[in-house]
Order: C-alpha cells, then structure tokens, then sequence
C-alpha cells in the first residue's frame, strides 16, 4: 500500500561554528613578519594560499505531524543533490520499525508517500508514475469537458474506481476480511460513506454478504 503523506515535511539545518577568527590581528602579524624580514634585506614572504573552502554541513531533519526525526549529518552538497534526485527518482528517506509493524517514508517530485509493504525504489516510482499518468488524464478530459462546453458529470456517491477494486481484491487474496469466505464477496466501507468515508483502497474490505449485513451501517462487527 502506497499513500501520500500530507503532514510530512524535510529541512536541512546549517551547523553554527564555534570558532572565531580575528582578521585585523593575524594582518597586523602578517605585515610585522614581512617588515622584519625587508630590514633583514629578505624577500618578502609571499601571502599563503586560502585553505580549501570545508563542506557546508548540518543535520537533515524529517517532521511527521509535530514530531521531528533526525536522518543524520550531511553535508549541504549532498541535500542540495539528494533534493535534485529526488524530483527523478523517489528516495526512501526513513523506516520506521516496530514489533510487527514498518512504515517507510519516500520522497518524490516534492511530495512524501509512507508504504508498510517494504517496496523498493523502482515499485515505488512505477505506482507513482503511473498514478500521476492517471491524475493527468483525469484532468486532460476535465479540461477537455469544459472546453465543449460542458459540466463534468459528478461521480455517484460512494462509487469506487475499477483500480481500486482490484487494488482491494489483491490485498485481501479474494477473500472476506472477517470469515475467510470466498463467496458472496462486497466492497465495504470501513468508515461508512454516511459518516464521511471515502473509496480509497485504505477505507476500504472485501466481506461476505453475511459479515456485511451484521456490519450494516456500523463501524464494526457485532
């Protein structure tokens, strides 16, 4: 299962150096040197060459709703290049782990998606891929309908997509998600549409007709 994760954001947070550096001082060391040695009829020393400029480096933060998880220590470089990749190619960017439970976080064209089926990167970008191709086709004919002159037909009430379906179907083997039964299946409603349920494949189970009926309107099972 692959989902969008809207309260999930990322930053890069530049170290503060501690070290401070007295330019007027070491100048005036500087100039005194060369005096002396122009006294002592010497070339003046040449003015050393500028250290290699250090990476720009910081800690890499990942907020999930108010709590903050730190990804690690990075150089700005390597955040700025890691931004760039990921509007190419998602990025697992942290996994969360428990007794029985994972959730990974990726980061893709700059928006996050959490998964719990362990994906790796190139299923991650093929759904994504082919979600946004469906998301652009949508819009395509909205457009489209408009342009003719004409009001998109809103969609029915309740009614869940042919992809949803078999998305729903595969999870649940074909089978009601109380009693195992094969037959007699139904799409059902976790949180019902009266309640404000959606037809998204979280909010959504294969049961029997049985197990639906003593669901009814509720939220759970008798």
């Amino acid at each position: 299962m692959l989902s969008r994760a809207n309260n999930v954001s990322i930053s890069f947070e530049v170290f503060v150096s501690e070290e401070i550096i007295v330019p007027e001082r070491r100048a005036s060391r500087d100039s005194w040197a060369n005096w002396v040695r122009l006294l002592c009829g010497r070339k003046p020393a040449l003015p050393a060459a500028p250290p290699a400029a250090s990476p720009v480096m910081g800690r890499a933060w990942l907020r999930i709703g108010r709590d903050e998880y730190m990804l690690g220590v990075v150089s700005e470089e390597r955040f700025l290049e890691d931004e760039q990749r990921q509007r190419h190619e998602p990025i697992l960017m942290m996994g969360m782990e428990g007794h029985g439970y994972w959730r990974g976080y990726w980061w893709f064209q700059d928006r996050f998606y959490w998964e719990n089926d362990r994906m790796d990167g190139e299923d991650v970008h093929a759904l994504l891929l082919t979600r946004h191709q469906r998301e652009r086709q949508r819009i395509d004919r909205a457009r489209a309908m408009v342009a003719m002159g004409e009001e998109p037909r809103m969609r029915e009430r309740g009614h869940i997509p042919d992809d949803v379906k078999q998305l729903v179907w595969i999870r649940d083997q074909g089978r009601c998600r109380v009693c195992g039964a094969t037959s007699e299946l139904q799409f059902d409603h976790v949180i019902p549409v009266a309640m404000g349920g959606s037809s998204d494949v979280q909010n959504l189970q294969l049961l029997c007709g049985a197990c639906n009926r003593r669901k009814g309107a509720g939220l759970t099972l008798p």
